[in-house]
């Protein structure tokens, strides 16, 4: 059943209401049901803020991921929009997925860097165990102290 069918009619041009009703009912616009209109008025409203909160403005700058500082420095940011209630939590976590893999890659960057280097300055197991080492510092957290160089002992010349 059509709100038509009930007589709701359209303000501007008088054509019968095609929203699809209860039988015999008028749709919300047409009845006399000021405070039904009312509290979908406020929602439509809510619902706007809402929307708004999902994004940022379009001048935002874009976040800088040049390295690890700049990345923490814009996750800081963007937690704290969330928190006071500027960014909408599910927009805040798509874009952490973002963040995330610009860390990866600066972490494999700078993976790239140490291998490079310890491959310059000492070819060889000494430096493919002090990579290991490394590595395995960097994967668990915990600090190890590096292997040290063998030292050739020296004795004392014997006097005469």
């Amino acid at each position: 059943m059509k709100c038509g069918d009930a007589g709701g009619r359209l303000v501007t041009t008088g054509e019968p209401c095609r929203q699809t009703t209860a039988m015999g009912k008028r749709c919300l616009w047409h009845s006399r049901d000021a405070d039904g209109r009312r509290l979908v008025a406020i929602k439509g409203s809510v619902k706007a803020q809402l929307q708004a909160l999902q994004r940022l403005a379009v001048d935002s700058p874009a976040p800088s991921f040049a390295d690890r500082e700049a990345i923490v420095a814009w996750a800081q940011e963007m937690a704290g929009k969330v928190l006071r209630g500027e960014l909408d939590p599910r927009l805040s976590a798509e874009a952490r997925g973002h963040a995330q893999l610009a860390l990866q890659a600066r972490t494999a960057e700078a993976q790239e860097r140490l291998v490079e280097a310890l491959l310059r300055v000492e070819h060889g197991g000494a430096a493919m165990l002090l990579l290991t080492r490394l590595q395995d510092g960097l994967s668990d957290g915990k600090r190890r102290p590096l292997p040290s160089r063998p030292l050739a002992l020296v004795t004392p010349e014997a006097p005469g």
